[in-house]
């Protein structure tokens, strides 16, 4: 039976991914996050205690006890599921971008106001810093952590701290485990600051980001510029004189294709807020304007520079993905390690249905999928309701229009 084979092939993807992290957990654990995983790609609507509870058979108290738990390792569960998605790709960038979570209730841990870049504002929620791997070659991301955002008293009254230092902390605090994926980050314009870009170098990576247009950038002196100071005393010429993106120094640029530019120049430039060299690639769009890509590693070729930058989207997908299907803005509870398991349920959940997309059902979207799976759900609660070989028939004619209905409509 189609809908139902779909079931449990995402049963075993799960099993198996859980079986294959280090740190085993328990079995009553396991058997909890089994149950968990059916029950959220089973609910149609709100992912919260109460639905879980409605669709898996275990009581509300239940799900709020095990969601207090510390010792579920998300991180090393979404690398298999990376490992499993990517194969033997080693062309993989970290991603990371704060993303705005709906909710409300003055007793939330962490709410606050925070951007929302979907509505281009800040407004009530919460947030959470995510996580991704990128790979290149795939064009695709797979999510590998939430975490979500103190409230902005508690970064000021402890450790002093701005939000952009806390982004940092949250990079090189787990520098290790994130330099074992890949040593190349990318983000948004937000974190092409010096602060950041000097934290995240020291910790081993390096960064591909977007330059804001008023960035004061300079060329570096050619042989030109140096004939000029030759016979004369004094330090000699550095810098040749100020980019300017819009009417650039073609004696000092490299042309290079970027997909979907009219034009696109690199050129290694001095920037003057970073304090440091940076290789820049300026493309120009027919509908975007001029753009500028960079990166801290000069010698990395200009093309990947502007490719990196514009995947780093996926992983803005992969949170539409996760509001949209498993529940991340669902939450029901308040309490910060709740809140922490549901983030990453959420994206580990999604993780699993974007493995089988890709290796089985590749005529299906994730939305499509879970749709799917929700209808296996409801077709094999029916089996187990009627039961019996006379009632076979009428299951297989009820799994066949539901699956034809999902495939008809992707």
């Amino acid at each position: 039976m189609k809908v139902l084979e779909a079931f449990k092939l995402y049963q075993r993807v799960v099993k198996e991914l859980i079986e294959n992290i280090t740190a085993k957990p328990t079995k009553w654990f396991v058997d909890f996050l089994l149950k968990l995983f059916d029950a959220v790609v089973a609910i149609p609507g709100k992912i919260n205690f109460s639905s879980l509870s409605r669709y898996s058979g275990l009581t509300d108290r239940t799900f709020r006890n095990w969601f207090k738990r510390k010792d579920c390792d998300w991180l090393e569960f979404n690398r298999k599921a990376m490992s499993r998605a990517f194969g033997d790709d080693r062309k993989i960038v970290l991603a990371f971008d704060p993303a705005h979570i709906t909710k409300n209730g003055e007793s939330t841990y962490g709410i606050g106001r925070y951007w929302s870049g979907a509505e281009k504002r800040t407004k009530a929620g919460l947030e959470i810093m995510a996580f991704g791997a990128i790979s290149v070659t795939r064009g695709k991301c797979m999510m590998l952590e939430a975490v979500q955002t103190p409230p902005v008293e508690e970064l000021h009254n402890k450790k002093t701290m701005t939000m952009l230092e806390w982004y940092l902390w949250l990079v090189t605090s787990q520098k290790e485990r994130l330099l074992g994926i890949s040593n190349v980050l990318t983000a948004d314009a937000f974190f092409s600051r010096k602060p950041f870009i000097d934290g995240v170098i020291e910790a081993g990576f390096s960064f591909v980001g977007r330059l804001l247009p008023k960035q004061r950038l300079r060329y570096l002196a050619n042989e030109s510029d140096k004939e000029l100071t030759r016979h004369k005393k004094g330090r000699k010429f550095q810098f040749g004189g100020k980019v300017d993106p819009e009417a650039l120094d073609m004696d000092r640029v490299h042309p290079c294709h970027v997909n979907g530019a009219e034009t696109a120049y690199w050129a290694i430039v001095n920037c003057v807020a970073m304090e440091r060299n940076i290789k820049v690639v300026v493309a120009r769009h027919k509908t975007m304007g001029t753009v500028m890509y960079f990166s801290t590693d000069t010698k990395m070729d200009a093309e990947e520079i502007a490719r990196i930058y514009r995947l780093r989207f996926q992983i803005e997908f992969g949170i539409r993905d996760a509001k949209q299907y498993t529940g991340l803005d669902d939450s029901q509870t308040r309490s910060k390690e709740r809140l922490d398991f549901s983030f990453n349920l959420s994206f580990a959940v999604r993780n699993v249905l974007d493995i089988l997309t890709s290796e089985i059902y590749h005529h299906l979207s994730i939305g499509q999928l879970k749709s799917l799976l929700t209808k296996a759900y409801l077709v094999n609660l029916i089996r187990r309701k009627f039961g019996g070989r006379p009632k076979i028939r009428l299951i297989e004619e009820l799994d066949s229009i539901i699956y034809g209905l999902i495939g008809a409509s992707a």
